[in-house]
């Protein structure tokens, strides 16, 4: 369809440029809520789906494109995510295995995984805003974000056979909208202050490896993947040291600890005793990217 795609580029090209205005139904999502495992009605075990307007999700598309090349200088290197060239999820996965195959060799590894509440939908507007500002985004392009954010509502929907509820239409005043590629990469600018923090903070697990006949020694206190944070350290007081930092710049940008959703492990040289420092999960293993971390003992009260 040639004549809408030259239209799509003239309309963003005119919002970029101020000779057109965005409106609120241009910026209007639907999020379908489509359930996790069995048909529920409870609204918590439900996946939320965004849907948004074709127009607008190629303006963001194109704000992503120029915020991409100011991310590459500001994002810190433990985030995996939104990074082109790169197999964020399995060098992510890679990492978090080697450190714990190093464990195994008689080096205690003490490690937590970190869950967010509600982490894309608690970040605020204003900060935001004063992320983009601080890593020089063009004003145009800021203040064509700053818009959307403004402007921004959602309906919820549920489905039930041929039939479908909707809420009233909700205004978002605060969060990351998701439904294209701009959210992930505003959200990990949003959190790339706590790596920071941690780095300072923390000496992190050193692993030595060999590349070419000569050893190559790093530290890893930490990992992310957009909103998934794994702490390493060779201490528990280390750790935990790690965990407060977490508490403390994530309560600064908003965001909050699930607790039920979190997990800490010790891991002796024999992999045989894991002690919990967070509370851990009660029903499941807890995954890191989609794998499991390890079994569940209901009589220790533990990972293992």
């Amino acid at each position: 369809m040639p004549q809408a795609k030259l239209w799509v580029k003239g309309w963003i090209r005119d919002v970029l440029e101020k000779r057109a205005v965005l409106r609120k139904d241009t910026c209007k999502g639907r999020v379908v809520l489509i359930p996790k495992g069995e048909v529920t009605s409870d609204p918590s075990a439900m996946r939320p789906i965004t849907c948004l307007n074709i127009s607008l999700k190629c303006l963001n598309a194109t704000i992503a494109s120029v915020l991409e090349g100011y991310l590459v200088r500001a994002l810190p290197t433990q985030q995996n995510a939104v990074r082109r060239g790169t197999w964020g999820v399995t060098e992510a996965r890679t990492i978090d295995g080697m450190l714990t195959q190093v464990s195994r060799r008689g080096k205690e590894l003490y490690s937590s995984s970190i869950d967010f509440s509600k982490a894309f939908d608690s970040i605020s507007h204003e900060y935001i805003r004063r992320m983009m500002g601080y890593i020089r985004v063009p004003e145009i392009v800021r203040k064509t974000n700053s818009d959307f954010l403004e402007f921004c509502t959602v309906q919820y929907e549920v489905r039930s056979g041929r039939t479908a509820s909707r809420s009233r239409t909700l205004d978002v005043k605060r969060g990351v909208p998701q439904g294209d590629t701009l959210s992930p990469m505003i959200f990990c600018l949003a959190v790339a202050p706590i790596s920071f923090c941690l780095d300072s903070g923390m000496r992190g697990y050193q692993v030595r490896t060999t590349t070419n006949g000569s050893y190559i020694s790093k530290r890893y206190s930490h990992l992310f993947f957009a909103d998934d944070l794994e702490l390493y350290a060779e201490t528990e007081e280390e750790l935990s040291t790690g965990i407060a930092i977490v508490q403390q710049c994530a309560s600064a940008v908003n965001l909050s600890l699930n607790p039920t959703k979190c997990a800490t492990t010790h891991r002796l040289g024999s992999g045989a005793d894991r002690v919990p420092i967070l509370p851990v999960l009660r029903d499941s293993g807890y995954k890191y990217l989609g794998n499991p971390e390890s079994g569940y003992s209901s009589d220790r009260g533990t990972l293992y």
